[in-house]
């Protein structure tokens, strides 16, 4: 053996060893329990606080969802396979560490969006499915019928009734850019309502869409031309099927939310609801008078107080009660770059700390106005969801009246805590074949892996972050926030 050999081999030796280390030392980092815990801490009790009695009682909540998250995990360390889950945990943290991040990002999109890419490295699939497993249902697993995978949502739903849990089955995946798309999108849906028509449990399927996947090119709605307006009959047509497909099959009763996304189609969104429930007043009601179609309101957006205004009049002339999901919203990024690159100001909030501001002002806002909305509050932050338990409490409302919900494969000690506190819980499912839903797994693996996301810190133990209570941070969020604190001062008064 020639010594430049012996030589190469050497260095090729210790560099697998340093990378190797290297590997293994950040797997250790991102381990749950270990590199990734933090000390847990709690708040100081309200009684010791000068605090007003809103505030203080979220304090309580506080304390007591944290202990009830601690309990949670603690029991979920004693079960077995958790050291495959907690595996798996630390490989995401690992995957968008540092350096990685970015390509791990570019890996999802591209195995999502190339089929030719997908097939060329189809042994790389187990890999990428293992990891995307826990924020995915999927629903192409080979050999399986439409209606067996049907039948695979409602056994889920099953398991999660007896957990105390409802969910609502969101078809993953991003915007529709053919017609066959689209269809398949729809048809997914029909589908489903046909399946728990006939063999589904007691109670309402819940689903959620997005208007940009029920038809092809949604921008066209957006033009003032003929053309935008066949498009919005389009989409109105589509949710008329869907709504008498649910009439006709889900005898059960059903649910139908339409999920809000970019800024650019929140008027349009908003338009479209209000148009097809006075279209269709028969089929978007239930038995009892309550609709079946819903909406969603994006918390980081500074005009979403003008907009439930605006919906609160509607409803109540009509005597309706409006079914709001109350988010956060998850566009952000996009929406800034989106207004940097146009010359305008953004739609969204400067800082994070307002857009929690403003939620807990819309929360209120919701519950205070009871009479024009069905509000439920969508979030894993522990301080906002102990915020809405005191504002429930101050009105009087019972445990079991109030509904939280979150994502799939998200925050799973919370969602038993929430349960075991006595209130209502409702999962986000996306389900769907791999391929479509590898973005979004993308944007889960980002969030969890960002130590400034308030979930990522409460999981590993550190609630440091949310005792305080959050208020509009700079001059122009101030200024805009203003509305927003207007709207519960008057609603108070």
């Amino acid at each position: 053996m020639s010594r430049f050999f012996r030589n190469t081999l050497k260095s090729l030796l210790v560099l697998g060893l340093f990378v190797m280390a290297a590997l293994g030392g950040a797997l250790v980092l991102f381990w749950p329990g270990l590199g990734a815990q933090v000390p847990a801490t709690t708040p100081p009790a309200a009684a010791d606080l000068d605090l007003p009695p809103l505030e203080a009682s979220t304090q309580r909540h506080l304390r007591r969802l944290e202990m009830a998250v601690m309990a949670q995990q603690a029991l979920a360390r004693t079960q077995q396979g958790r050291l495959a889950e907690d595996l798996r945990t630390a490989a995401i943290g690992l995957s968008m560490w540092g350096p990685f991040a970015e390509l791990s990002q570019r890996v999802l999109v591209a195995f999502g969006d190339q089929p030719a890419l997908r097939q060329t490295l189809s042994f790389g699939m187990p890999l990428v499915a293992w990891m995307s497993q826990p924020f995915l249902f999927p629903l192409d697993t080979p050999g399986l019928t439409v209606e067996q995978q049907g039948q695979r949502l409602l056994t889920l739903i099953a398991e999660r009734a007896r957990q105390g849990m409802a969910i609502t089955i969101d078809n993953v995946g991003d915007a529709s850019h053919t017609e066959a798309e689209a269809q398949a999108y729809r048809d997914f849906y029909h589908e489903l309502l046909s399946t728990y028509g006939h063999q589904g449990p007691a109670g309402p399927l819940h689903l959620s869409l997005k208007l940009s996947a029920l038809v092809a090119d949604l921008p066209v709605a957006l033009g003032a031309e003929a053309e935008g307006e066949a498009k919005q009959q389009e989409i109105l047509a589509a949710l008329q099927a869907l709504l008498a497909a649910g009439h006709e099959q889900a005898t059960a009763g059903f649910f139908i939310r339409i999920d809000m996304e970019e800024y650019a189609y929140k008027d349009l969104t908003l338009d479209l609801f209000r148009r097809l429930v006075e279209m269709e007043p028969t089929l978007v009601r239930d038995p009892q008078g309550r609709l079946r179609l819903g909406l969603v309101s994006q918390a980081y957006l500074r005009d979403t107080a003008r907009d439930l205004v605006a919906l609160a009049g509607w409803a109540r002339a009509r005597g309706l009660r409006v079914p709001v999901r109350l988010v956060k919203g998850a566009y952000e990024p996009f929406e800034k770059r989106l207004a940097r690159s146009e010359g305008r100001p953004s739609p969204v909030w400067n800082h994070k700390a307002s857009t929690d501001a403003n939620y807990e002002a819309l929360a209120q806002y919701l519950l205070d106005n009871g009479d024009a909305f069905e509000p439920a509050f969508a979030t894993h932050n522990l301080r906002t969801q102990a915020h809405i338990m005191a504002l429930a409490d101050a009105r009087g409302l019972d445990r079991d009246q109030v509904e939280f919900q979150m994502l799939y494969g998200m925050g799973d000690p919370i969602k038993a805590a929430v349960v075991d506190l006595g209130y209502r819980l409702r999962e986000y499912v996306p389900a769907g074949p791999l391929y479509r839903g590898l973005g979004y797994a993308g944007r889960r693996f980002q969030e969890l892996a960002n130590r400034d996301n308030a979930l990522a810190r409460s999981l590993p133990g550190d609630f440091s972050t949310l005792a305080a209570q959050p208020r509009f941070e700079g001059a122009e969020d101030r200024a805009d926030g203003a509305y927003s604190l207007r709207l519960i001062e008057a609603q108070a008064d």
